[in-house]
C-alpha cells in the first residue's frame, strides 16, 4: 500500500513508487476519503489513530523528508502533553496516563471541509463564479469571509435548493453555499 500520506494530509505523495510486475491501482482522493469516513466518526477515529501510530513509527530520516507530517506530529504531541498533564492521580500519587486517541479536533485539522461559496442567491442572476474555501468554525466567520470575497455583507446562507443553513456541522464536502 502507498499513497496514504497524500490521502490523509491532502498533499502530494512525497515518494515515487514503481512496480516490478503487473499491479492494480485503487485511487481515492483526500476529499472522497473524507466523504466516506465523515458519517462514520468512530471508524474515522480508528483509522486516524492507526495512521498516527504508523507515522510515529517512521524513522527520523523519513520524517525529515515530509515537513508537513513532522509539523502535524509536533502539534499532536503538544496536545497529548497537555492531556497527560491533566491526568488523574491514583492512590499512590502516580499520574495515570490513559491511551490517548486523537479526538475530533485532530481529525478536523487533517481533513478540513471545503465548500464553495457564492455571493448571490440561487434564484438571482449573476455570472459571478463561486469561491472554494475551507469551512470555518462559525456562521459569523463564514459571513465575514464571504464579505471579504464578494465585497458585500450577507446575513443568510442557503443551499441551492433554498434550505437555510443554521448549523455548519451539517454541511458536507463540496456543498455550494449561497450567501445573500
Amino acid at each position: 500500500m502507498f499513497g496514504e500520506i497524500g490521502v490523509m494530509f491532502n498533499i502530494p505523495q512525497p515518494f515515487t513508487v514503481r512496480s516490478k510486475r503487473l499491479s492494480q491501482v485503487v485511487r481515492i482522493s483526500h476529499h472522497h476519503f473524507k466523504q466516506l469516513v465523515q458519517p462514520l466518526k468512530e471508524d474515522g477515529q480508528i483509522i486516524l489513530s492507526n495512521f498516527l501510530q504508523h507515522l510515529k513509527g517512521l524513522k527520523k530520516e523519513e520524517l525529515a523528508e515530509m515537513p508537513a507530517v513532522s509539523e502535524f506530529l509536533d502539534d499532536l504531541n503538544s496536545e497529548e502533553a497537555t492531556v497527560i498533564e491533566a491526568g488523574t492521580e491514583d492512590h499512590a500519587g502516580q499520574v495515570q496516563q490513559e491511551n490517548i486517541i486523537p479526538t475530533a479536533p485532530a481529525l478536523s485539522k487533517t481533513l478540513p471541509t471545503r465548500v464553495i461559496i457564492h455571493g448571490y442567491h440561487p434564484d438571482g442572476t449573476s455570472n459571478e463564479r463561486g469561491k472554494l474555501i475551507h469551512l470555518p468554525d462559525s456562521v459569523e466567520h463564514l459571513l465575514s469571509i464571504a464579505e471579504r470575497k464578494f465585497g458585500k455583507r450577507g446575513t443568510t446562507i442557503v443551499l441551492a435548493d433554498g434550505s437555510q443553513i443554521k448549523d455548519l456541522a451539517a454541511l458536507r464536502e463540496s456543498d455550494r453555499l449561497y450567501i445573500f
